[in-house]
């Protein structure tokens, strides 16, 4: 029963599904509170990549580790995010609802502003959950990365759109479990599927610009983000190692 063996794809394959789970239940629950989802958010997506690169060993004390280290930025980034949604819902109201005209160029203005919202929170908590960076910078980078990576991004989107138009569309029993045991880090861990090559090459990118004996030419159009401040002062994942 080779299958059984803890090396075995099988395994390694239940292993991953069960790091799912519980990714998916601490994060739903510490969404109850509505201010620490912004957290719990980045703590998913930190732990999602991990689990696509087999680069974990400790899901609940990573996830937490995750979760205290980006509470602060993650938590305002968050707020940003509810009062941006409020003023969108709004406005959807208004243009769809209410006994009001809008011309057509209004309601192109507003879809695209929608559009390149849902870009920039595609990529947010990823980019917060992976490098160091002020608050600013990681929203301009994430919609620079969700413009680049645009097919991607779309795909991004959608994916973490399902559970949510399950929940209102079809609320069958096992489409609710499946929900309830992968709403969150389903499409977590497909979006790190997605971006987890680019990553890698913004990362290697860094650790070249850090060497004294190679420092990469700010003026080169190959590199992505040309000062250092766009990128952050380092990679997190060395520092959770740093940290165990």
């Amino acid at each position: 029963m080779g299958f059984l063996r803890y090396d075995s794809p099988f395994m390694m394959g239940l292993a991953k599904v069960t790091d799912l789970i519980m990714i998916n239940l601490y994060t739903m629950i510490l969404c109850i509170p509505v201010v620490t989802a912004g957290a719990a958010i980045t703590a998913l997506h930190c732990m999602s990549l991990k689990i696509v690169r087999n680069d974990h060993t400790r899901v609940t004390k990573e996830y937490f580790q995750s979760f205290a280290r980006n509470f602060k930025q993650a938590t305002l980034i968050w707020l940003m995010v509810l009062v941006v949604l409020a003023i969108l819902a709004g406005d959807c109201f208004i243009l769809f609802f209410a006994d009001l005209h809008f011309g057509k160029a209004f309601r192109i203005i507003f879809f695209v502003i929608a559009f390149l919202l849902a870009f920039v929170y595609a990529f947010v908590y990823p980019i917060l959950a992976k490098f160091d960076n002020t608050i600013k910078n990681t929203l301009k980078n994430s919609l620079l990365i969700g413009i680049l990576q645009f097919p991607k991004t779309v795909l991004m989107v959608i994916v973490g759109m399902i559970p949510g138009l399950i929940l209102l569309l079809y609320p069958h029993p096992t489409l609710l479990s499946a929900v309830i045991l992968f709403g969150f880090s389903g499409p977590a861990w497909i979006s790190a599927l997605l971006y987890n090559k680019y990553f890698q090459m913004l990362e290697d990118q860094i650790l070249e610009q850090n060497a004294p004996e190679n420092v990469l030419d700010p003026d080169d159009e190959d590199v992505i983000f040309k000062d250092m401040e766009y990128v952050g002062s380092g990679e997190k994942s060395e520092s959770d190692a740093t940290q165990e």
